[in-house]
């Protein structure tokens, strides 16, 4: 994923929406640090509800259809990212849902999440003081 997150990063697009905590995050440490544990704390929720709550709650009538159903509204809530990420966003949506069911957890979805934004926040954020 990281060589990936390097290349899509050089678009305008992403430039304009990441970091997403915006110049504050990007020009302080400190901020940057807050923000991304917050950020921590919000896909702890994200992939509970998502991967934990909806897809263990179809499980057992759906079963692994239950996968297609939880990506519908991740991928609608992507709305507003940039495009590239929107569309990816359903294929690490059945990505994310099938290792929750095989890992029988979701934890693992939250901390791929996480570790994915944080890395293109400090990518982002690397690139505007350019030192990438």
């Amino acid at each position: 994923m990281l060589p990936v997150l390097f290349i899509v990063s050089n678009s305008p697009e992403f430039l304009r929406t990441y970091p997403q905590g915006g110049e504050q995050v990007a020009h302080s440490w400190k901020n940057f640090i807050l923000f991304e544990l917050s950020i921590l704390v919000y896909m702890l929720g994200w992939e509970f509800l998502w991967r934990g709550y909806m897809l263990f709650g179809l499980k057992p009538k759906l079963g692994y259809y239950s996968v297609l159903i939880q990506m519908i509204p991740f991928f609608i809530l992507h709305k507003g990212k940039p495009d590239l990420e929107l569309f990816a966003s359903i294929f690490a949506g059945l990505i994310l849902g099938i290792q929750a069911l095989r890992a029988n957890s979701f934890i693992y979805c939250w901390l791929l999440h996480f570790v994915i934004m944080f890395t293109i926040d400090s990518i982002s954020i690397l690139k505007q003081l350019n030192y990438l």
